[in-house]
């Protein structure tokens, strides 16, 4: 019994381990992710990068790069949800409805994954297509999509699942990620705007408190008059209001107390 449970169980780690892989790093997409065994990896394009299962042709798996418009980043829930709702509607997932999509945000990455059907025009063969997308906002403020895109008849596509899920979860981005994906948003103006504010109301009722006031400047009180007409303390070297252009009577002054 005993040796039957250890041949069960070694039998068990070949089939484990027949998957893992090692380490692959891409110096040109500038990413890395554990390649299962016996795939290998190959650089079609500067931003696209082909992963040979070894399963012929009907097989196909790509990881490709691109940069997001920086004069229209995702800074927030709302468009990063937007944003992968086009993303479907664009590939083809019509029924994509943005009140149901998912994503994690994780420091700088969010990402997100999906799977669905799709014909072969003028054949009834169906195509199973498993999409993860990675997205990193780095140091300087500029945001990256990889896109990571397994396409295959389903059966096959079942048989390579548990392959794929390894490359799809082991993938990093290999750049300076900033500590939030959202960008933070800064709030000096606003502080800067209450400050002013703040002193406007200030000094406005101060003004306004030393006007009404029958002592206005203390010991100087002597020296200013206030105009009858409208109230407006005023200096004894002017013989008119400075606000209505009254002119000074013997009995406008400030009375001292």
């Amino acid at each position: 019994m005993r040796l039957i449970l250890s041949l069960i169980f070694i039998g068990l780690f070949f089939v484990g381990s027949s998957a893992v892989g090692d380490m692959y790093s891409n110096p040109m997409l500038r990413c890395s992710f554990e390649l299962p065994s016996e795939w290998t990896a190959q650089q079609a394009a500067p931003d696209i990068l082909t992963i040979n299962a070894d399963l012929g042709d009907s097989v196909e798996i790509t990881i490709s790069v691109f940069e997001l418009d920086p004069d229209s980043p995702i800074t927030s829930d709302k468009a990063l949800t937007m944003a992968i709702a086009g993303l479907y509607n664009d590939i083809g997932i019509k029924s994509a409805n943005p009140d149901m999509i998912e994503y994690t945000v994780d420091g700088g990455v969010a990402s997100f994954q999906a799977e669905y059907n799709r014909l072969i025009e003028g054949s009834e063969a169906v195509i199973r297509t498993g999409l993860k997308g990675v997205i990193g906002r780095l140091t300087s403020g500029d945001q990256v999509l990889y896109l990571i895109v397994v396409m295959a008849p389903s059966e096959m596509f079942e048989s390579i699942r548990s392959r794929t899920e390894i490359l799809m979860s082991s993938f990093r981005i290999d750049e300076t990620l900033a500590e939030d994906f959202f960008p933070r948003r800064n709030l000096s103006p606003y502080i800067i705007m209450l400050v002013v504010v703040a002193l406007t109301i200030f000094f406005f009722m101060r003004n306004r408190r030393v006007q009404k006031s029958r002592n206005p400047l203390g010991r100087d009180s002597g020296s200013f008059w206030r105009c009858s007409l409208c109230g407006r303390v005023n200096h004894m070297d002017n013989e008119t209001c400075g606000r209505c252009g009254n002119i000074r009577a013997a009995a406008d002054k400030v009375t001292k107390y």
